[in-house]
């Protein structure tokens, strides 16, 4: 049974952080947890598809280079899935370019697809993290008004 996990003031934000990179997960989940969400570390693509179906989280950060599954499939199954399509996932990967930036008018327009680039900072990530959250909570007020 799916418990349809929804953003609220007395829980903080639950982020599935999806990294098979350890050390660079547990970086991002300690910035996370420092900075007062919940974050949980998935090493494998595919077992977060299956926590997901219990416990809906309020974002996915997403390596789109994985090597059990395809990412951009995770991402198709939670945007095509009834309940969980309104979960934002931000995709990121690590490029050799000059500032990070997102990727407008990617054909896999089912998330936004955040490049981080080599020498990333964990500023630029966590603010687009933040105004992920903060779109998801507007557009979820939307829906009850």
């Amino acid at each position: 049974m799916m418990k349809n996990h929804s953003l609220n003031e007395n829980q903080a934000p639950q982020i599935f952080v999806v990294e098979n990179d350890s050390a660079f997960g547990h970086v991002l989940v300690k910035k996370l947890l420092k900075m007062g969400y919940q974050a949980k570390l998935y090493k494998e693509g595919a077992n977060v598809l299956k926590d997901m179906e219990i416990k809906s989280p309020d974002l996915v950060l997403l390596n789109i280079q994985l090597p059990d599954i395809d990412s951009k499939q995770i991402c198709l199954d939670i945007k095509s899935h009834p309940i969980l399509n309104n979960v934002p996932v931000i995709m990121f990967v690590n490029l050799n370019s000059t500032s990070p930036k997102v990727l407008k008018g990617s054909k896999y327009q089912l998330s936004e697809l955040f490049l981080v680039k080599s020498s990333w900072t964990l500023s630029a990530l966590t603010s687009k993290i933040n105004e992920s959250l903060r779109a998801r909570l507007f557009a979820m007020a939307d829906l009850v008004d």
